[in-house]
């Protein structure tokens, strides 16, 4: 898992004046708030908005960036809010979380998924980078460790990939493509012809 110094080092390296206190409050306090989560494969689920914030450095994103790809599940999956994530770090990153939270008052979920799409897109290039940094997070972990990811899952980022154009760093899109792609070939690997 990333620490939070590789994560500061990494932003340091391409912005020297960043708000490392602040990068690492995110760290701390997303960790924090994921305390005692697992995913299926027991991992701390943790692992995840870490992985993120990596990939968000390695886009050399701003610090409100990096701080909301750390801190981008905390509204759904935990107890804390928007207005939390806010009051803790400044309106960007509050903003930024916003934008990528799904609205949990929308039980259908194709329609869910189509409000956060349409939310993500209306925010901009850096919240779309967010939503396709942690789709790669998230495919790049199903890879990695065999585990199929359900197909309403996939169709909500292939859907996802209508915003790669808009995106402060469309490349992402190309890699969630290139990631579906590839699990589409470990689980429906071609079928031999009959000799």
């Amino acid at each position: 898992m990333l620490q939070v110094t590789d994560i500061i080092d990494r932003v340091r390296a391409y912005q020297p004046a960043a708000d490392a206190e602040m990068i690492k409050r995110a760290y701390d306090y997303s960790s924090k708030a994921h305390t005692g989560q697992k995913r299926k494969s027991g991992d701390p689920y943790f692992i995840h908005p870490a992985s993120v914030a990596g990939i968000i450095t390695e886009l050399r994103l701003d610090t409100a960036s990096v701080c909301a790809g750390l801190l981008h599940d905390v509204v759904e999956d935990t107890a804390w809010t928007v207005g939390d994530v806010s009051a803790r770090f400044g309106p960007a990153v509050g903003g930024l979380v916003a934008a990528v939270s799904e609205d949990d008052g929308i039980a259908n979920y194709r329609r869910r998924k189509r409000a956060l799409r349409a939310q993500i897109a209306r925010a901009g290039p850096d919240a779309i980078d967010i939503a396709l940094a942690d789709k790669v997070a998230s495919l790049r972990y199903a890879l990695e460790r065999g585990k199929r990811v359900p197909k309403r899952k996939i169709a909500h980022y292939v859907a996802t990939l209508a915003m790669t154009d808009a995106a402060g760093h469309p490349d992402l899109g190309r890699d969630v493509a290139d990631l579906l792609a590839s699990l589409d070939a470990r689980d429906h690997p071609p079928v031999p012809l009959a000799p």
